[in-house]
């Protein structure tokens, strides 16, 4: 019975994995294989029937988890493993515990004793450290945060492993792992691979081989074996390599298009029948037609030795059946530069190609396999790197290759550089990006590295020398010897900007752990009011507690005066836009809870915006009034922020003060709007029209000169870099905060062709973005600073609305 109950369990945690990618199918055959296989393994055969049943459960585990981990992307093995100990060792989490880690706690307000963060803390980590306060203040009490041995903590190398002595034996590892969420989140990754690995009794997060003799070892005729890839991922010559060993002369491949679905069915039968390796490749070019291979596949007595591999990229229309049905594999391309430049070399730039010309030839090759390198690994820094994932390819690379061939001057060491520039950037690159701070940062590059200085100095980075030959070998040799691991500096980022994608992994598991929660059964096609209100009322209870502090835009009035100042006007409109806002929310609330308290009848909008929230998605409705988190309790709880606020710029506005104090625009639900009506009143003032108008920015009032409005702006962070009065940009330390307060700026629109507080020569322009994703560019400001331009470009630097 007790192996029976883990299975089960085991099982449904393979039926949830599709909630966050629909390539993650499991049938029950599959699960009854890795059972049989439990039941036989040699480590049972001489136990006795208690040491049997005890052991059996355990090692049911690792294989259940073995196996799916190698069919999961790297990003999702950490969520599978926390999910699965979640679900079979619930004697590791406390209660409330497993909520605070997921972020699915709602807390209602108000102050937690010993909730004031650590001077030892990161003030980033405020939020998260309050947030723990309020759920579990006894924790805080036992971990004694006040300790001077914390300051050590904070700045260890491996403080999941660090723990001060003080902290007592009865802090339970989980309890540690929320400790480390909330003030070291960077570190959160190797705490919970490490609680993963401890609890499951597991060596990695990929306890199974992925290697294909193993996976050959592991299949059988009737089940095709399915290698999901990822970009720069190509399992090809490693399955050839493998077929000239195992079966040689028995292997066929046959890329899949529009006009080759006839003939793949026809090599299909030919190879079961004849015990041959067939390999169809790129299914997710003809998803339509894959069901009718999956028919095809069913209805086959195969050779023993039959294999049916299939390559595919993630679809998410991809048909379930062969999902289910498939021995799945991922194969995603290991990161890194190093990684990078050897796949160009061992399958675009091969010695016959590269020593056929010219020695600057093979160097300006260099050039660019290490350009295309640099574009696609900043996408691991994502926003900082690139603010969006743009698909830099293999073919953007040989056409660049094909551009330096057919370069004039090539053959003298000097190419046509102002053609190279325009077409890499316009028509092969540049074609992609779509952002215009994107755009900058190409433009950057192709600079920087397409140029006369590159050629001559023959210095792509730090320890990084091109060859002066046109052998193959020599360029072999420096690829060799670049570290497999990447510092952010080689793209020009600050040397923390790791600890920012390891917090952004963080939180991207953290999501997938709420999604994989939600039960969605609460939100089915039957409705149960038992289940809405288990589900519903925290939400419902949570918006009466945050909405005590909106009485005052509930009561007012606003005035919206055409012949009012621009700035009064928006304001105005602002408190419009809130009240609209109150109004929505408390509509919708107002009616899920009727209707779970049973004094209504549910209706068809009530029924879809209850399923909203009890699956974790922001109802369309609330979307449409204001763009803001995804998360309901999260929306909820920024706009009722703003809501607060914005009773306060009215009252300003009405006596005149608004502009004459520091303002936060992060209290604005429309924080562009008012921008826009600054202009617009400024235009008034000085009777110009407002496109004869340019944002000026500076660190101190006296810089601005004679601008007739001008406004001081609060509350900014910036990322990439530090700013003071004075001095302006600077570079960050190696341990500095991933983000760090802004100084007050002041703003004004002044005529163009005014002569700015900074020349172009000794200032950086930097985008003020709405949020830290930088989805939303609100302005650019122009920012003294030491160095060039380029190098803050390089960095990601960017300034931010607080919140």
């Amino acid at each position: 019975q007790p192996v029976a109950a883990i299975g089960s369990r085991l099982f449904f945690t393979l039926l949830d994995l599709q909630k966050i990618n629909p390539m993650y199918r499991f049938a029950l055959p599959m699960f009854v294989d890795l059972y049989t296989k439990a039941l036989n393994a040699k480590e049972l055969g001489h136990a006795n029937p208690q040491e049997r049943t005890r052991a059996l459960g355990p090692l049911l585990e690792r294989l259940v988890f073995g196996s799916v981990s190698r069919s999961l992307l790297k990003a999702d093995r950490l969520t599978y493993g926390m999910h699965l100990v979640h679900m079979l060792h619930p004697e590791h989490f406390g209660e409330g515990e497993w909520e605070v880690f997921t972020g699915s706690m709602i807390l209602s307000g108000g102050t937690a004793t010993g909730g004031q963060l650590p001077p030892w803390a990161a003030q980033e980590n405020q939020a998260a450290f309050q947030m723990l306060a309020m759920a579990l203040p006894a924790l805080l009490q036992k971990l004694d945060v006040g300790h001077r041995e914390w300051e050590r903590w904070a700045k260890a190398e491996r403080a999941e492993a660090e723990f001060p002595n003080h902290v007592p034996d009865s802090i339970t590892p989980f309890q540690r792992i929320l400790f480390i969420q909330a003030l070291r989140p960077e570190r959160l990754q190797p705490a919970c691979t490490d609680f993963i690995s401890r609890v499951l009794k597991v060596d990695s997060l990929s306890p199974m081989s992925s290697a294909l003799p193993h996976i050959h070892e592991d299949s059988t005729a009737a089940q095709p074996i399915l290698m999901i890839t990822t970009a720069g991922a190509a399992p090809d010559q490693e399955l050839e390599d493998l077929a000239a060993r195992v079966m040689p002369g028995k292997y066929h491949a046959l890329p899949m298009g529009g006009q080759t679905t006839g003939t793949a069915l026809s090599l299909v039968r030919d190879a079961a029948k004849r015990g041959h390796w067939l390999c169809l490749k790129n299914l997710h070019l003809v998803v339509h037609w894959v069901p009718q291979l999956e028919k095809d596949i069913s209805s086959l007595e195969p050779h023993p030795d039959f294999r049916l591999w299939l390559t595919t990229e993630q679809h998410a229309a991809f048909p379930p059946i062969i999902l289910q049905q498939s021995l799945k594999i991922t194969f995603e391309a290991p990161p890194g530069v190093h990684k990078n430049l050897l796949r160009t070399y061992e399958s675009l730039i091969l010695p016959e190609f590269m020593e056929k010309g010219t020695p600057q030839r093979a160097q300006l090759l260099m050039v660019i396999a290490w350009f295309h390198a640099v574009l696609q690994e900043r996408r691991s820094y994502i926003p900082q790197g690139w603010t969006k994932f743009y698909e830099f390819s293999p073919a953007d690379l040989r056409s660049a290759v094909d551009i330096c061939d057919s370069s004039a001057g090539l053959s003298k060491g000097q190419p046509d550089w102002v053609t190279m520039h325009g077409l890499l950037s316009l028509a092969v690159y540049g074609g992609r990006v779509d952002n215009v701070q994107d755009e900058r940062l190409l433009h950057c590059f192709l600079h920087h590295y397409f140029s006369r200085s590159m050629l001559s100095s023959l210095k792509l980075a730090p320890g990084v020398s091109i060859p002066t030959s046109n052998r193959h070998a020599d360029y072999m040799r420096v690829i060799e010897s670049i570290p497999w691991s990447d510092s952010p500096t080689v793209f020009g980022l600050p040397a923390n900007a790791d600890v920012a994608v390891q917090k952004r992994a963080a939180s991207a598991v953290q999501s997938s752990l709420r999604t994989l929660g939600i039960d969605k059964t609460g939100s089915s096609a039957v409705f149960d009011r038992e289940k809405w209100a288990q589900a519903l009322s925290p939400i419902l209870a949570l918006w009466q507690k945050l909405v005590t502090t909106c009485e005052k835009v509930r009561g007012a009035k606003p005035r919206v005066d055409p012949s009012a100042a621009p700035v009064d006007g928006f304001v105005a409109l602002e408190l419009v836009k809130a009240q609209a806002l109150l109004k929505c929310v408390d509509a919708s609330l107002g009616a899920i809870g009727r209707v779970v308290r049973g004094t209504e009848l549910l209706n068809a909008t009530t029924k879809k915006e209850g399923n909203c929230l009890i699956e974790g998605v922001l109802p369309p409705r609330w979307e449409k009034e204001w763009e803001g988190s995804e998360a309901p309790v999260k929306w909820m709880k920024q706009v009722v922020v703003r809501i607060a606020a914005i009773s306060g710029w009215h009252e300003a506005s009405a006596s005149g003060s608004l502009l004459t104090k520091p303002l936060n625009l992060h209290e604005l639900l429309n924080p562009g709007f008012f921008l826009t009506a600054l202009r617009q009143q400024t235009a008034r003032s000085n009777k110009v029209p407002m496109d004869m108008l340019e944002l000026s920015c500076a660190l101190s009032a006296s810089e601005l000169g004679r601008a007739s409005l001008a406004v001081t702006i609060s509350g900014l962070m910036v990322q990439g870099a530090t700013c003071a009065v004075g001095a302006g940009l600077n570079p960050l330390n190696n341990d500095a905060p991933t983000l760090s307060s802004m100084p007050d700026i002041h703003l004004a629109w002044v005529p163009n062709g005014t002569r700015p507080p900074y020349e172009s020569s000794r200032s950086a322009l930097v985008p003020l973005y709405v949020d830290r994703e930088r989805t939303t560019l609100l302005c650019e400001l122009r920012l003294p600073c030491s160095g060039s331009e380029a190098q803050w470009l390089q960095a990601g630097v960017a300034c931010f609305l607080a919140g």
